[in-house]
Parts: structure tokens; sequence; C-alpha cells
């Protein structure tokens, strides 16, 4: 439910099925809402609360996250950054561009290029 919430921007419907999603999932499933969260917030365009997700996450140093999962949170995680800059931008959209191309993972392709003129509409 929360996916459909989100794909209509509808985001504060979405962050409330995640987070009440969150509590009844198993730890693999969890990083997925975790990351849902993240980029549904910084849709929002809160920032913070995206920042805050991010962090959590990031605290938890889960070695067994997928390189598509890390590769995700990296995204976030640069665009994020107070001291962003046009080379960060650049080198995270080449790199995730092509992980996510090398793995025929579609769905994330397409997912992350709307997040990214998302990105561009909102600091241009």
């Amino acid at each position: 439910m929360g996916n459909c919430y989100e794909y209509q921007g509808k985001y504060n419907e979405a962050i409330n099925y995640y987070l009440e999603a969150i509590k009844y999932v198993n730890d693999d499933n969890k990083s997925k809402i975790q990351l849902n969260l993240i980029r549904t917030y910084y849709l929002k365009g809160d920032i913070e609360s995206a920042r805050l997700w991010l962090k959590s996450k990031q605290a938890e140093e889960d070695s067994r996250l997928s390189e598509k999962y890390q590769i995700q949170l990296k995204i976030f995680e640069t665009i994020t950054d107070d001291n962003l800059t046009i080379d960060n931008i650049i080198n995270i959209q080449k790199s995730s561009i092509n992980y996510f191309l090398s793995i025929k993972d579609w769905k994330l392709t397409v997912r992350y290029s709307e997040l990214r003129v998302c990105f561009y509409l909102s600091n241009s």
C-alpha cells in the first residue's frame, strides 16, 4: 500500500503505511521498507527525516545488505549531503545507473531516473 500511495504522490499516506509495516517484517524486508521511507521523505521534501532514517540505517552497518541496497543508500547519502557538489551528483548517477543496467533491474533504473529529474527540478 505504501508504494501505491507513493506513486500517487500521496507521501503522508505512504509514510504511514511504511511506518506501520516496519513493525511486522523480518530483517530482510525491513531494509527495503527503510529505503522506501528514506525515498518517500526525500520526495516529500522532508530532507531532515530522510537523513534521520538514512543515519539510522547506516548505523546498523548491515553487512548482509546487498549491493543493490547499498547503492540506493549511497544515492540518498549523496543527494541529502549539505556539501553536495555537481561532481558528486554526476558520479553517483553514473555508477548507480550503470549498476542497475548491468543487473537488468529496469524498475530501479526508471525509479532513480525519475528521482534525478525531481532532484534537478527542485534545485534549478
